[in-house]
C-alpha cells in the first residue's frame, strides 16, 4: 500500500488555493502581500501564480525558514520582509490583496487590519484573506512571541498544555504548539481570538462584506462589495460561506484530528516506556555479564585453589616422609628414649598442624 500524498493532518492555507487564486484573479490583484510564510509551502504556489499573471508577491515573516529564504533568493518576483507584520505594514505601500496567516491573536490581527485599511486609498479597501478564523484560534489567542504583545492586550497563556473542542480551558495533550507557540488558557471573552478581532474591526466598517469558509480552521474573506469585483466575489464565496455541510465536515475533521493527536501522544508514551524497558534490559544484561565474568573468575580461583591445596598436600606428605625417616634413624639402643620421644613429638605436631 502506497503512502498518501496528502498529509494526515492538513492545516495549510494552501488547501484553499483554488478559491484564493480565483478571487485574486477576480480582483485583478497585481500586488499581493502574504503575512506568515513559514516554510514557503503556499508562498511557492502564490509566486508561481503571480508569475503567470504578472503579479508581485511580498511575504512578511520575522523568522523565515531556510526553504523560504531560498525561494526569495531564487525568484525576484518575491520580496521577503523579515519583520513583524505590524512593523512591516507601517512602511509598506498599499497593495491589492493581503493573506493574513501570521500571529493568530486579537491584538496582532486587529492591528494588521487597521494598518491595511489606513494604507488603502479612499474607496479602495483591498481584498483580505484571514486564516484561522475557526477553531481553535477564532476565539482564543495564540502567541508565537508573547513579548511582542502589550501586557494589557495579552491573555494568560501556556506553552505546554493544549486545547480540545468544547473545553474553554486547557488540558494535558490536545492541540498544542510544543514550544512553537503558546495558547491563551481561556477561550472566549472580549479581545480574544482572530474572529473576535475581525468582528470588532468590521463594527467600524459595516459596509465591508465578510465571508467564512468553515473548513481547515476557517478561512475568512473581507472585501468592499461596492468595488467592481465585489459582485464576482460574492458569487465565488457565497456557496462556500457558512455552509452547514462544510461545518459538519470540519467538526468531524477536528474530532479525528484530535483523536490522531491523542493516539500520537499514547504512542509517544509507549515509545518512552519501551525505551525505558530497553534501558532496563540493557542494564540487566550488563549485570548478568559481570556476574558471568565473576562466576568464571570464581571457577578459575577454585581450580587454582585446588591446585594449591594439592601442592600443599604434596609438600606435607614429603615433610611427613622426612620426619618418619628421621624417627626411624634414631638408634634403637638409646637407653633413655629421649631422642625418639622428641622426634615423635615433633612429628605429631607437624601432622596435627592444619
Amino acid at each position: 500500500m502506497t503512502e498518501p500524498d496528502v498529509p494526515l493532518l492538513i492545516h495549510s492555507l494552501a488547501e484553499f488555493r483554488d478559491l484564493i487564486f480565483a478571487s485574486l484573479e477576480a480582483a485583478d490583484a497585481r500586488q499581493v502581500v502574504e503575512i506568515g510564510g513559514e516554510d514557503g509551502t503556499f508562498t511557492r504556489e502564490l509566486v508561481a501564480w503571480g508569475r503567470s499573471r504578472g503579479a508581485k508577491v511580498v511575504c512578511i515573516d520575522p523568522s523565515p525558514r531556510d526553504s523560504l529564504e531560498e525561494l526569495a533568493r531564487a525568484d525576484e518576483s518575491l520580496s521577503l520582509v523579515r519583520e513583524p507584520s505590524v512593523d512591516a505594514l507601517t512602511s509598506l505601500a498599499p497593495c491589492d490583496a493581503y493573506l493574513i496567516d501570521g500571529d493568530h491573536n486579537y491584538f496582532t490581527v486587529r492591528k494588521e487590519l487597521q494598518l491595511i485599511a489606513a494604507a488603502a486609498p479612499e474607496g479602495r479597501f483591498p481584498l483580505v484573506f484571514l486564516h484561522d478564523v475557526g477553531w481553535p484560534c477564532g476565539r482564543r489567542d495564540q502567541y508565537y512571541n508573547p513579548d511582542l504583545i502589550p501586557p494589557e492586550d495579552r491573555h494568560e497563556y501556556t506553552w505546554d498544555r493544549g486545547v480540545v473542542v468544547g473545553h474553554p480551558g486547557v488540558v494535558e495533550g490536545g492541540f498544542r504548539g510544543e514550544g512553537a507557540f503558546a495558547a491563551a488558557v481561556r477561550e472566549g471573552g472580549p479581545r480574544n481570538g482572530v474572529l473576535t478581532a475581525v468582528e470588532d474591526f468590521r463594527r467600524e466598517r459595516p459596509a465591508l462584506s465578510f465571508h467564512v469558509v468553515p473548513a481547515i480552521f476557517g478561512l475568512g474573506v473581507i472585501f468592499d462589495p461596492s468595488r467592481p469585483f465585489g459582485e464576482r466575489l460574492e458569487e465565488l464565496l457565497r456557496p462556500w460561506s457558512s455552509d452547514r455541510l462544510l461545518q459538519r465536515l470540519e467538526e468531524n475533521r477536528l474530532a479525528l484530528y484530535l483523536a490522531v493527536l491523542d493516539l500520537q501522544d499514547q504512542l509517544a508514551l509507549v515509545h518512552g516506556e519501551l525505551g525505558e524497558l530497553r534501558r532496563t534490559y540493557a542494564s540487566h544484561q550488563e549485570v548478568l555479564r559481570r556476574a558471568g565474568e565473576q562466576a568464571l573468575a570464581l571457577r578459575d580461583a577454585q581450580v587454582e585453589n585446588r591446585a594449591l591445596w594439592r601442592r600443599v598436600d604434596e609438600a606435607d606428605a614429603r615433610e611427613l616422609a622426612r620426619s618418619v625417616a628421621e624417627v626411624q634413624q634414631v638408634p634403637s639402643d638409646d637407653p633413655s628414649g629421649s631422642g625418639r620421644r622428641g622426634l615423635w613429638q615433633t612429628l605429631t605436631a607437624r601432622v596435627s598442624t592444619p
